[in-house]
């Protein structure tokens, strides 16, 4: 599908957004209500499942998947139901926020942070965040990332000296850290053009398309870290928040073979501060995030090469196959093997 095309078929009204605008549209006096909530009576009946604050009738984890549909693959695409009222709210899985044409207002820590056509903002797991779209013309999609896939799928990308590596390894590896990062993709052909494919696979449906959306989302992931600093139009961090990201990319690098001593002599500080940054912010200690990393990258070698298990112990850091079986079973369950076969590898 072209981009028109998609923004033509985005643009259709379903039946969620026909009643909320007429929501949104009216003047919510008691009486106005009323009618709505007997109209959401007779519509619920015939399956419409919608909500307003008036009319609060859901719990919040509900709320969330409602507003915004359940991540039911690896990556999945839902359009952002147009006048739907603002519902804060967070998700167990990576939300990518990009508006296809018009506008919308995205409010993130209380912060509202306008974002017009081309815009992406990328929210990590648990931030919580509300989204408003409140026009006919306005169309925005939301690209929905599951944390167990982007650690299984997408984090062997992210090994390049660039602000979006250090958001997810921040997100994936540290309690402290920050949550969103937006950037103005608007004039780059090459991103709108996987985009523009993401979106068709995900409306198709074909054979194979949750797997072409995948490796769809790795080709976006590597067009955006070519993307140069002054793309990114919201992230701010403090000088800790920095000092975090150096010392989870520095590990990043050299995780085969970095020592604790080897950590304190290049960031020059002290045993005892280091040791509290990985109580206090990493929420593990350094030799459980080493072995969770080098784990991570045997699994990511198990499910997409062909290399003896003997090989790949050895190219994580790891000397002898048997130690290197031991921790991997006791991580996920399996052996290497087993985890091959059950992962496609």
């Amino acid at each position: 599908m072209t981009r028109r095309e998609l923004i033509e078929h985005y643009r259709k009204f379903d039946e969620d957004e026909l009643f909320y605008r007429d929501y949104y549209q009216s003047d919510r006096s008691d009486a106005a209500i009323r009618e709505i909530a007997e109209k959401l009576r007779k519509d619920k009946a015939q399956g419409l499942d919608v909500w307003i604050p008036e009319l609060d009738m859901h719990g919040k984890e509900l709320l969330a998947e409602l507003l915004i549909g359940a991540s039911n693959g690896n990556v999945s695409v839902r359009k952002h139901t147009r006048y739907n009222p603002l519902f804060v709210h967070s998700h167990s899985f990576f939300e990518l926020i990009y508006v296809l044409t018009g506008f919308c207002m995205n409010t993130i820590e209380d912060r509202p942070i306008r974002m017009e056509k081309g815009d992406l903002c990328i929210i990590a797991p648990g931030m919580p965040h509300a989204l408003g779209v409140f026009d006919d013309d306005s169309i925005v999609l939301n690209i929905l990332v599951r944390k167990t896939t982007f650690r299984e799928t997408f984090f062997d990308v992210f090994q390049k000296d660039a602000e979006l590596s250090d958001f997810f390894y921040q997100n994936y590896y540290s309690e402290k850290q920050s949550k969103f990062i937006c950037f103005h993709t608007a004039g780059n052909q090459e991103l709108e053009t996987l985009l523009d494919i993401l979106f068709s696979e995900s409306v198709c449906k074909e054979e194979y398309s949750s797997k072409v959306m995948e490796n769809l989302m790795r080709a976006i992931f590597c067009v955006m870290l070519r993307m140069t600093p002054e793309k990114i139009f919201v992230r701010k961090l403090s000088e800790g928040q920095q000092n975090r990201e150096q010392i989870l990319r520095y590990i990043q690098t050299h995780y085969t073979d970095i020592t604790f001593e080897e950590l304190v002599e290049h960031f020059h500080l002290s045993e005892s501060s280091l040791r509290r940054f990985f109580r206090q912010d990493v929420g593990r200690s350094f030799v459980e995030l080493v072995r969770e990393i080098r784990l991570q990258k045997a699994c990511m070698l198990l499910q997409n090469t062909e290399m003896q298990v003997s090989d790949i112990a050895a190219q994580v850091g790891y000397e002898s196959e048997g130690y290197f079986y031991r921790l991997f079973k006791n991580q996920y369950g399996v052996t290497p093997l087993e985890y091959r076969k059950q992962n496609g590898g």
